[in-house]
C-alpha cells in the first residue's frame, strides 16, 4: 500500500514539475499581456482588442488636426497623411519633444504579426557622422500602454553576462535604425537590437543628397530585414536568447465592429525617446530629421471621432 502511494506521489510530483516547466517556458516567450494599448487606451484581453467608443479612421487633415489636439497631452507625434503617395508619415524631428518623450501611433493593418514601413532622412546638409551611435531612431511595438514605459530608458537586462562589449545580457529589447557616413562620403543605414553592439548595415547612397528610403520589415521569429536583406545572416552578441530577445511583432485582432474589413488588426507602434537607446551608456547625437512612412494600402491611422463633425452635419441638415 505504501509503495503504491509512493509511486502515485512520485508521478504526481513529475506531473507538477512538467506543468511548471511548461508554464515557465510559455511565460518567458509570451509578450501579449492584457491591459490598455495604444494612445486610445483600447482594451486588450486574451489577444483581442476592443476599440474605445467613437474610434474612427483618420482620412483628412481635419482628422489629423483633431488627432494631434486630442492626444496632445499624451503624445508628441508629428503625423501627416500624404494623399498623393497614400502614406501615413511620422516625422521624428531633432527637437526636445520627441527626443525626451517619444511618440505613439495606433494603426489598423491587414498584416498579421509582421510590420513593414519605409524610413528616410530629410535633406539636411552635413548632419550625418561616422558614428553608429549618432542619428538613430529607437522604437518598440506591440506593447501595452503600461509596458512601453519600461523601455524608455533602454532595454530590459537579465542577470546573465554576455560578451566583453555587452556587460549584462539583454533579456528583452526593441530595435533601432540609424544612418552614418564614411570617410569616402558614402552613406549607410544600420539596424540593430537596442543595446546590441553589432548591427546590420546597408549601403544607402553615394552621398547625403543621394540617399533613398529603405524598407524595414519585422517578422515573427524575430527576423528583421532591410530591403529584403535578412538579419538571419548576422550574429548578435548581447542578446540572452538570440532573436527571441527582440520584441515580437504582434498585431491584435479587433473584437467587434471592424472599421475596415481588410485592416482588421491593431498595431501599436512607439518611437522611443532618444534615451531609450542606451548602447554602453554612450552619448547619442541626433542632428538629422527623419521620417517613417506606412503604406495606406496596408495601414490606416486610428483616431477618435471629432464631435465638431457631427455638429457640422446637423447644421447642414437644418440649412436644407
Amino acid at each position: 500500500f505504501s509503495i503504491f502511494n509512493n509511486k502515485k506521489l512520485f508521478e504526481l510530483i513529475i506531473i507538477v514539475l512538467l506543468l511548471f516547466i511548461n508554464k515557465t517556458t510559455t511565460t518567458e516567450h509570451e509578450e501579449v499581456q492584457d491591459g490598455n494599448v495604444g494612445l486610445g487606451e483600447h482594451h486588450l484581453e486574451e489577444g483581442e482588442v476592443i476599440l474605445i467608443e467613437n474610434s474612427k479612421i483618420a482620412k483628412n487633415e481635419e482628422d489629423i488636426e483633431y488627432y494631434n489636439k486630442h492626444f496632445s497631452e499624451k503624445d508628441v507625434c508629428d503625423i501627416k497623411l500624404d494623399e498623393n503617395e497614400n502614406t501615413i508619415i511620422i516625422n521624428y524631428k531633432n527637437d526636445d519633444s520627441v527626443i525626451d518623450d517619444g511618440c505613439t501611433v495606433d494603426l489598423l493593418t491587414k498584416n498579421k504579426d509582421f510590420i513593414k514601413f519605409s524610413i528616410g532622412i530629410l535633406s539636411e546638409d552635413n548632419c550625418l557622422t561616422n558614428s553608429s551611435n549618432d542619428n538613430i531612431i529607437p522604437f518598440v511595438y506591440s506593447l501595452t500602454y503600461e509596458h512601453i514605459n519600461d523601455y524608455h530608458s533602454g532595454p530590459i537586462y537579465s542577470d546573465k553576462k554576455c560578451g566583453k562589449e555587452c556587460n549584462k545580457c539583454i533579456g528583452k529589447t526593441g530595435l533601432e535604425v540609424g544612418w552614418l557616413i564614411d570617410n569616402n562620403n558614402k552613406t549607410s543605414i544600420i539596424v540593430r537590437p537596442i543595446g546590441e553592439s553589432n548591427f546590420v548595415k546597408f549601403h544607402s547612397g553615394n552621398n547625403e543628397e543621394d540617399m533613398e528610403d529603405v524598407e524595414i520589415k519585422i517578422k515573427k521569429g524575430t527576423i528583421f530585414s532591410i530591403n529584403e536583406i535578412s538579419s538571419n545572416k548576422f550574429q548578435f552578441d548581447c542578446l540572452e536568447k538570440d532573436k527571441i530577445s527582440i520584441i515580437s511583432p504582434n498585431t491584435w485582432s479587433i473584437n467587434g465592429e471592424k472599421l475596415d474589413k481588410k485592416k482588421k488588426y491593431l498595431l501599436v507602434f512607439h518611437l522611443l525617446p532618444l534615451k531609450g537607446s542606451s548602447l554602453l551608456n554612450m552619448k547619442n547625437d541626433n542632428n538629422c530629421n527623419f521620417y517613417l512612412k506606412f503604406s495606406g494600402k496596408e495601414y490606416a491611422l486610428l483616431t477618435v471621432e471629432n464631435p465638431n463633425n457631427n455638429i457640422k452635419i446637423i447644421i447642414i441638415m437644418l440649412l436644407h
